[in-house]
């Protein structure tokens, strides 16, 4: 169904270790998983600015089942929820903290309010969610009573970007969440009431 994976140049480029790498159905060995999410982080964003007919057209070879079957997933998922890509890596920084990062997305939900949901992004060659959010040990004080855990540190990244849009750009997200997305399915993580409590700051 999915036929031979095609990556585009550019692509190739930007991950020089993937010409390096077995190819499979979803472009690269578990063992370089890392290279696949920046594969499909590149597809989103460059889907979010230039539109799914252009992305498929241009980067796909006119063909939707060249893209990779997470970016698929997600773009099912998406449009299902009527929640429309606003902003994909989109860089932004924090005066208190003095550090910077990147959203994933930023989404818009499409009920004609301007409500946005913002989505941390992970994109897994392993559909079991077991190790994600299992963990024999607990985090450091004074996070103690909070399992050190994946799917936690995962998070305090959402949380501290949630923060930073609101507290430095004045932007309230409706929904805050983590994506986990691999080619059959997704699991949704949404903002624990734990990792965004003020008191850890």
């Amino acid at each position: 169904y999915w036929g031979k994976p095609y990556v585009p140049e550019e692509l190739k480029k930007s991950t020089s270790r993937y010409a390096k790498q077995p190819k499979t159905g979803l472009r690269c060995k578990s063992s370089d998983a890392m290279t696949h999410g920046k594969i499909v982080d590149e597809e989103i964003e460059r889907i979010t600015k230039v539109g799914l007919a252009e992305f498929v057209k241009k980067h796909c070879k006119g063909k939707p089942t060249n893209m990779d079957r997470c970016t698929h997933m997600l773009l099912k998922f998406l449009r299902k929820k009527r929640w429309k890509p606003a902003a994909a890596q989109f860089p932004i920084f924090s005066n208190e903290f003095r550090i910077a990062t990147a959203i994933d997305l930023l989404c818009r939900i499409e009920d004609g309010s301007r409500r946005l949901v913002l989505v941390e992004l992970k994109a897994t060659l392993n559909q079991d969610d077991t190790v994600y959010t299992h963990a024999d040990r607990r985090m450091a004080p004074p996070l103690e009573s909070v399992h050190n855990s994946y799917a936690n540190h995962h998070q305090l990244q959402l949380a501290l970007m949630h923060r930073i849009l609101e507290q430095d750009y004045g932007v309230v997200p409706d929904k805050a969440l983590v994506l986990r997305v691999c080619a059959t399915s997704i699991s949704r993580y949404d903002l624990s009431d734990w990792a965004s409590d003020p008191a850890l700051s």
